[in-house]
């Protein structure tokens, strides 16, 4: 029994050339040719190694990344500022409220005086 050592299709014994791939057949044994057809080149595996290094180190900064997320980071912070911002502008905003007051009695005043004037 007699593989080629080109594809590795079996061959009947004394055939001379491959009648898949045409290719002369060589004295291998069986086992030689399916090593050779079926094993990888040191080329391949270092690409296959070099991929799987890249794709653990994609694995390891995306976890990295989703274990480190918080989407309430800052909102204590924002908080704090916000309330800043509000009592500094609150004696401004008393001072509107204040002298909407005064605008509002003033008003009220000029109303009533218009009310008591004779045309």
């Amino acid at each position: 029994m007699a593989y080629c050592g080109h594809c590795g299709k079996y061959v009947k014994d004394g055939t001379e050339i491959c009648p898949e791939c045409g290719c002369p057949v060589t004295s291998q044994n069986s086992q030689e040719a399916k090593a050779e057809t079926q094993g990888l080149s040191d080329k391949q595996k270092k690409i296959i190694a070099f991929a799987v290094v890249i794709l653990a180190g994609l694995f390891a900064a995306f976890w990295f990344f989703v274990e480190s997320y918080d989407p309430t980071s800052g909102y204590e912070e924002q908080q704090k500022s916000i309330q800043e911002e509000i009592e500094r502008l609150r004696p401004l905003t008393d001072d509107i409220s204040k002298s909407s007051e005064e605008l509002k009695k003033y008003a009220d005043e000029l109303l009533a005086e218009a009310g008591s004037m004779d045309y």
